[in-house]
């Protein structure tokens, strides 16, 4: 990874110019792929730290731009930025069904093109209103290649959003705040076919070799308002908030287009529809927090409703051993909320304890009356943290253990498998080396994940689809060394 900053630091003017270049090299499963182990020429057991095929190599290059320009009552933000994605995934060339070997490993290609704009500027009209107002764009141009299974089509993909926000000081403890944003966006979606033939059934007994068509040139635009309105206020040690809004979004290009291709990364094949309108969504959340010097707590429960909540849909159908999930659309309810407490119970000595639940439903669809995909079970956290006296080279030493707790799923959309609950206990030990009295300090990092090597599945992970549970027992040490 590189990273190089520039920037200009001026009265009322500043500009900071980023370039970042991530370039990783990761190894599949060895069978991942479709592929027999016992007929490849690989050899896996000569190494142990070889990335052999199949692998995918991802390059990330941005460049970002931020800009601002204080002319008193106004100040001016300008973001500007440039990404480009590059990611092969690369196989040993083998036919499957009706495709012919191969010419080479490169079985998936993807390089997308992401340019975006946003500017606002923040004022304030009297004492009394902070007021935002701005603008946000974004280009996207994905390009794909490779010879194996189709994933998502190429496309361009542009967005324009132009929004107001306000902030009403009504008394010195009682605040308004009030948004409205308008978005618009044009998908176009180009077509693809195989590049092999394949053999299909006609109506009258005989039998076709055609190139099979994947995606199919459409343009779809969208277009819709979302707004919000709440209210903030502080009373003693206790804030309340309450906040009534509508939101939209497009779908993405794979929601609408994907299909024919198996997802290796989340082991499950996937197919879009291009029938799939914005999602809209009203919600009402609220907010409780109680801040004393030794103990908080703070409730936040929300109630949404979905008009048209996009999501993958599992089936019953399987290709090529993988269980195919359909991009789909219902009405959906949804209500829950987190509860979060914090106490200084000795001098040195922090407790930590929260608790998370969400419910969703499905009121309407092929699945009314059952809960979401991948939804996550009541799910909590409890900590501790120990800040001792500075010792030898150690400087500001803390030990702390968490201990995550998660339910049994058993609320699925079928023919979706429930999961079992589990308890994990992390613990780590975080302190300041000083090495000499001329140098800034290095900032040590010492984890023990899984104390207890206990085997559990996330029901949130695409790994449980495979039996793959969580990672076990693991030790990692980091050092950040300032020059």
């Amino acid at each position: 990874m590189l990273v190089l900053i520039l920037g200009i630091l001026q009265r009322g003017f500043t500009t900071e110019t980023s370039f970042s270049n991530v370039n990783a090299k990761n190894g599949f499963f060895a069978n991942a792929h479709g592929l027999e182990v016992r007929t490849s020429s690989i050899d896996y057991d000569s190494s142990s730290r070889d990335v052999d095929l199949p692998y995918h190599k991802v390059n990330h290059f941005k460049i970002t731009n931020n800009t601002s320009l204080d002319l008193g009552n106004h100040t001016f933000h300008l973001d500007l930025g440039y990404q480009n994605n590059n990611r092969e995934e690369h196989s040993e060339p083998i036919p499957h069904g009706y495709m012919p070997t191969p010419p080479d490993s490169k079985e998936r290609a993807f390089n997308k093109n992401t340019y975006t704009l946003n500017v606002k500027d923040v004022f304030k009209p009297n004492a009394k209103h902070d007021v935002v107002v701005g603008l946000n764009m974004e280009y996207q141009d994905n390009n794909i290649g490779g010879w194996g299974g189709f994933l998502i089509p190429e496309y361009t993909r542009f967005t324009v959003g132009a929004f107001g926000y306000d902030q009403f000081e009504i008394n010195k403890n009682l605040h308004l705040q009030a948004g409205i944003r308008y978005d618009f966006g044009v998908v176009d979606t180009h077509s693809y076919f195989d590049w092999y033939p394949s053999t299909r059934n006609n109506d009258d007994n005989t039998t076709s070799n055609i190139y099979l068509q994947r995606s199919q040139d459409k343009t779809l635009n969208f277009g819709s308002t979302s707004a919000s309105v709440g209210l903030s206020y502080l009373r003693n040690k206790t804030t309340y908030k309450i906040n009534i809004g509508k939101s939209f979004r497009m779908p993405l290009s794979n929601e609408l287009a994907s299909d024919g291709g198996v997802n290796y990364h989340m082991y499950r094949y996937e197919k879009g529809n291009l029938d799939l309108d914005p999602e809209a969504s009203y919600q009402l959340d609220m907010e409780v927090d109680y801040s004393a010097k030794k103990f908080s707590v703070a409730l936040s429960p929300f109630v949404n409703f979905f008009d048209n909540y996009i999501y993958l849909n599992p089936t019953s159908s399987y290709y090529e051993t993988l269980q195919i999930y359909e991009y789909t659309q219902a009405k959906v309810f949804r209500v829950g909320g987190e509860l979060s407490a914090s106490s200084t119970v000795l001098k040195n000595v922090t407790l930590n304890a929260s608790a998370e639940y969400v419910y969703s439903r499905q009121t309407s669809g092929p699945k009314k009356n059952f809960t979401l995909p991948f939804s996550p079970p009541l799910s909590g956290r409890l900590s501790a943290n120990y800040q001792f006296k500075d010792l030898l080279f150690f400087n500001s030493p803390q030990l702390s253990a968490e201990l995550k707790v998660a339910g049994a799923q058993n609320e699925i959309v079928p023919p979706e498998q429930i999961t079992a609950g589990y308890q994990v206990l992390n613990m780590a030990f975080v302190s300041k080396l000083n090495t000499s009295k001329n140098s800034l300090p290095i900032e040590m990092r010492l984890k023990l994940n899984n104390v207890f090597h206990t085997k559990y599945f996330d029901h949130t992970s695409f790994y449980r689809l495979i039996d793959v549970p969580e990672a076990g027992r693991n030790i990692s040490l980091s050092l950040t060394i300032p020059f």
